[in-house]
């Protein structure tokens, strides 16, 4: 704990974690993090996924991945080496209580202490958000209430087909999460072609 009582431990949940998604873009995005000391000296990480993985294919599968791009030398084998000791993977279904209990207490046994502040990134599709956010707080892994620790998740788009799935979304997931630990994010903004639009827009005073 910090002086502001504030714990340092931090949990990456990523489910959806053998996805394209999560394997070329939040990994080396988690891992950049690390290299720049953005990440607290308590976090690890965990993927959860269909696919059947033991720790060390998923590791491997992240390896493929990660460049040194943000530290001071040329090779960044011992940064990698540490980052993957920091993650650990979970085969399972999404929609399955049980599997996110295993989860669970795969979580409890490498967390560093009880006090740990959790993040859900949900690289998963759209069709499966409700069933996924009900079986992780059926199986408590959500915080919620008065403690002073606190849960995130990280939705991707689409968020909905229309505006009625979509204020569906929003209504069915407000019983897991609060709107506070809410964060809906579109990583289609951060395409060349997107960013390009944006500056045509704003660059040209005739539009």
């Amino acid at each position: 704990m910090n002086n502001n009582g504030k714990t340092e431990n931090i949990s990456v949940v990523v489910v959806g974690a053998s996805g394209d998604l999560a394997i070329k873009k939040i990994f080396p995005a988690l891992f950049a993090l690390y290299c720049q000391g953005f990440l607290p000296p308590g976090f690890r990480i965990f993927g959860f996924a269909r696919s059947l993985l033991s720790h060390a294919d998923f590791r491997k599968l992240i390896s493929e991945h990660l460049t040194c791009r943000y530290t001071s030398t040329e090779s960044c084998s011992m940064e990698i080496s540490e980052f993957l000791s920091r993650c650990y993977y979970l085969p399972g279904k999404y929609e399955s209580r049980e599997s996110f209990l295993d989860l669970y207490e795969l979580m409890k046994s490498q967390e560093p202490a009880p006090e740990t502040n959790r993040i859900f990134y949900l690289a998963i599709p759209p069709s499966v958000f409700l069933d996924t956010a009900r079986a992780m707080a059926g199986a408590g892994l959500v915080i919620c209430g008065a403690s002073p620790l606190w849960s995130r998740v990280v939705i991707e788009k689409p968020f909905g087909k229309d505006r009625q799935s979509s204020d569906l979304l929003t209504r069915e997931l407000a019983r897991v999460f609060s709107e506070e630990q809410t964060f809906r994010i579109d990583h289609y903004l951060g395409k060349e072609v997107t960013q390009n639009i944006l500056v045509l827009r704003f660059a040209n005073l005739i539009f």
